[in-house]
């Protein structure tokens, strides 16, 4: 049972890259109109939902769908704070990726590389 990983070939990789940009298209749709119905609620409702994280969901909407259209963006990639997010968004990401763990810094989970990471230092066979 010796079997060897073959990395993709470049169709499987150009095919995986369109699946993804279009997911994320559609994500970013998703989020959008969540941002929608919250901003409707919040005139009704004050208490749905906070301007402040209104502002953090259409932030990360307009990341995700520039992004899945291969347009700049205008500031660096990042996240907003996790304590930012309304509560479903919040559970949902805990559910995908873990939640934070204790050494983890504020509103970065603690699975995720940190925002500068160092490449892995390669050793010569010898």
């Amino acid at each position: 049972m010796n079997q060897t990983f073959a990395p993709p070939t470049l169709a499987v990789c150009r095919d995986r890259s369109e699946q993804l940009r279009e997911q994320e298209w559609q994500m970013a749709q998703r989020l959008l109109a969540l941002a929608s119905t919250l901003i409707t609620r919040l005139r009704l409702q004050t208490d749905c939902a906070s301007p402040s994280q209104i502002h953090a969901l259409l932030d990360l909407a307009s990341r995700l769908g520039r992004l899945s259209c291969a347009l700049p963006t205008d500031r660096p990639e990042a996240l907003p704070a996790c304590g930012s997010l309304p509560p479903e968004i919040q559970e949902a990401l805990n559910r995908i990726y873990g939640s934070a763990s204790k050494e983890a810094a504020p509103g970065q989970p603690s699975n995720l590389p940190a925002s500068n990471p160092q490449p892995p230092s390669r050793r010569n066979p010898a």
